[in-house]
């Protein structure tokens, strides 16, 4: 068998690593390995370096042949969450999306861009028809990494990370424990009590934060002694006591013990009635008729019967095996010490393999980058193969053409000389042409502009008024209009004439001409003034017959009027003005 035939499944918990190998043959899992190991409990920053070297260890023991990883993290680590929506909603994914990242921002401790999430619409034939129930998982993006990258930088490809109850939840409904009626499984773990709840298609867990390292704790602390002390206490005669009627076995510490274990799993019963009254509220029709044990802490003595009694429901420890089949190669004496921790691994294994009611996965989106980059380098190795292959052949290519231009050069080199002595001669001839060619334009220009000032003069003639006439008509540069200065007026400046009060004079000015080509002209006219009673004047009569002649600008403000004189006295009849306006075709100054 290839590697690509086995896969791996692994189970992260408080304290201790759970894998376990199998072989996919033609649709059927085959448990060809497996391990366990205690990592000692700290703090969540050094959880990662003692996983980091519990796994190694594993690897070097083991030698794993799977490349394939299928992951589960502890309950405790992921923040579980179930909320209604309405029916309506259901074939609006986006909108689903949409809430439930808005109800995971209001209930989780840290901003949403920090943490790695996933949510699964849960439902089932027997539900409301107007609600719909929703479950998402979230975990803190720096922890699931650093978990995930343990396993990777060791050669696993994670496919897929599951939590504890999702995984558990799998493995009973690939056991068919739903389809015979409503149940529980109770998973004690390390620092955790995970309860999951089953039921045709539904789907509810909580997560109890008591344990085995809780009962741990209060040993040592009721009893005076060291951790290690009070662990190996209640791993070799650790029990419940169940009470006055029950005679109490074991040694004096071992009965001491067992009251203080009684009183922490009292604590943790005291929690999972309470979730089965949360559970009965929300699925007020079923009734729970079974519960089911699993987890490293469940296999203390008389758990199973101290539930059942407190509880009232008959229980039993969960056996997932008949999911899979075994090796021989496995020791089975072993694997029964712990067939307890299994329903995690179990239920990876057939996701693996099929589809599953739960397929929430948390798996961070930096990792499925790198995977998509491992799965295309094969195909970059080769691009890069062909790039190579083919700078080859251009080498050879154009090292085979720089022999045949060498010969070529050899053998043209006479050839090139006497074209080179033809090619000066053109260029030669070339330099004449442009030569001529510019005095030919100066000169066309040249009668350009004498043509225009006839067309400019014959415009002027015509748009004159009555009884006007030209004094002067010269180039100019462009005008520049600025406000009068305040000074003093002479006396006669407001003295009235025939055309009213003088308006206050603009100062104009035009900048001199330094051009090659004139685009602004200066006019000035004398006017024989007979009718005083006119209401415009001879110089806006004129400015307005130029603004229709073709060569003259069609903008009023590019005419402008410089200065306009009108008779002081009344005996005065003659009046001039000076008109500064643009040409639409520049004259060439040269």
């Amino acid at each position: 068998m290839t590697n690509t035939n086995y896969i791996l499944t692994a189970d992260i918990g408080a304290c201790s690593l759970k894998m376990a190998e199998f072989l996919q043959d033609k649709g059927k899992l085959i448990l060809v390995n497996f391990a366990y190991a205690e990592y000692s409990i700290g703090e969540e920053e050094t959880k990662i370096e003692e996983l980091q070297k519990t796994l190694a260890e594993v690897i070097e023991k083991n030698k794993f042949k799977a490349k394939k990883l299928y992951l589960s993290v502890s309950g405790q680590s992921v923040f579980t969450r179930f909320v209604k929506l309405p029916m309506a909603m259901q074939s609006k994914q986006q909108k689903i999306e949409q809430l439930v990242k808005y109800e995971a921002k209001q209930n989780i401790p840290f901003p949403i861009e920090e943490v790695t999430w996933d949510y699964q619409t849960i439902h089932s034939s027997e539900d409301r028809s107007d609600e719909i129930s929703v479950m998402f998982a979230v975990i803190k993006t720096e922890l699931i990494t650093g978990l995930v990258s343990i396993f990777e930088k060791n050669g696993f490809e994670t496919v897929l990370v599951g939590t504890s109850p999702t995984s558990s939840y799998n493995c009973m409904c690939a056991s068919k424990i739903n389809e015979v009626a409503p149940s529980a499984l109770i998973n004690i773990g390390s620092r955790c009590t995970n309860i999951i709840f089953i039921d045709k298609g539904k789907f509810f867990a909580r997560t109890i934060p008591l344990g085995g390292y809780s009962i741990t704790q209060q040993i040592s602390k009721e009893m005076g002694i060291s951790f290690a002390e009070a662990e190996e206490l209640k791993k070799k005669e650790g029990y419940i006591s169940l009470g006055t009627n029950y005679e109490e076995e074991g040694s004096e510490k071992a009965k001491e013990a067992s009251k203080i274990i009684r009183n922490v799993m009292a604590r943790i019963h005291g929690e999972i009635v309470r979730s089965i009254n949360v559970y009965k509220s929300q699925q007020p029709e079923n009734s729970i008729s079974k519960i089911y044990l699993a987890g490293g802490s469940s296999i203390m003595k008389y758990t199973d019967y101290f539930l059942a009694e407190k509880l009232g429901f008959q229980t039993e420890y969960l056996n997932a095996f008949k999911l899979v089949s075994i090796s021989k190669n496995v020791d089975r004496k072993k694997l029964a010490d712990i067939a307890h921790m299994f329903p995690e691994l179990l239920g990876l294994a057939v996701n693996s393999i099929t589809s599953c009611p739960i397929e929430i996965s948390l798996l961070p989106i930096l990792i499925k980058k790198q995977h998509i980059v491992r799965e295309k380098t094969p195909y970059f190795l080769a691009i890069a193969g062909i790039i190579i292959m083919c700078l080859i052949i251009i080498y050879w290519g154009l090292h085979t053409q720089k022999n045949l231009l060498n010969d070529l050069i050899i053998n043209s080199t006479g050839q090139i000389k006497k074209i080179q002595s033809d090619v000066d001669i053109v260029k030669a001839l070339n330099s004449d042409l442009d030569t001529q060619k510019a005095t030919y334009n100066n000169l066309a220009n040249m009668l350009n502009g004498r043509n225009s000032w006839f067309v400019i003069l014959d415009s002027v003639q015509k748009s004159l008024p009555d009884n006007s006439w030209v004094t002067l008509l010269e180039p100019t540069g462009k005008p520049t209009i600025t406000a009068p200065a305040q000074t003093s007026e002479p006396a006669n400046a407001n003295v009235r004439s025939i055309f009213g009060k003088q308006k206050s004079k603009q100062n104009v000015t035009a900048t001199t001409l330094v051009s090659d080509s004139i685009e602004w002209i200066k006019i000035k006219v004398n006017t024989l003034v007979i009718f005083k009673s006119l209401k415009t004047t001879e110089a806006e009569d004129f400015k307005e017959k130029l603004l229709k002649h073709p060569c003259f600008t069609n903008n009023v403000d590019e005419i402008v009027i410089v200065d306009y004189k009108t008779p002081i006295r009344d005996s005065d009849n003659i009046s001039s003005f000076e008109i500064i306006t643009k040409i639409k075709t520049p004259i060439s100054n040269k």
